[in-house]
């Protein structure tokens, strides 16, 4: 699988120096969750800090996730669509739930 590396570079106002290093593992730690989340892998992580910059090297970062395929249930078939073939207001509630367009009948 293809990797390549990633800098996450914030540019910001003068940030104050007693909390930087907290800010800047509060961005690492945000970042590299999420790329989890997202099923994305990477084989190192650090974090830099200056007073206008917080940023985030991430190392061997993965160029995509793997697919996921899942079963989600809805209405039975003869609750999806009407009589004249056209998404039941359930259909379209368990579409719009999972972030579906709705589409023609």
């Amino acid at each position: 699988m293809s990797t390549r590396d990633l800098l996450f570079e914030l540019g910001t106002e003068e940030l104050p120096a007693g909390p930087l290093a907290e800010m800047a593992v509060a961005l690492h730690d945000h970042l590299c969750t999420g790329l989890k989340a997202a099923g994305l892998t990477f084989k190192a992580s650090r974090w830099f800090a200056t007073p206008r910059r917080l940023a985030v090297l991430i190392e061997g970062l993965t160029l995509s996730a793997p697919d996921i395929e899942r079963e989600l249930l809805g209405p039975p078939a003869a609750a999806a669509k009407d009589e004249n073939g056209q998404w039941t207001p359930a259909a379209q509630g368990v579409a719009r739930k999972q972030g579906c367009a709705q589409t023609g009948g």
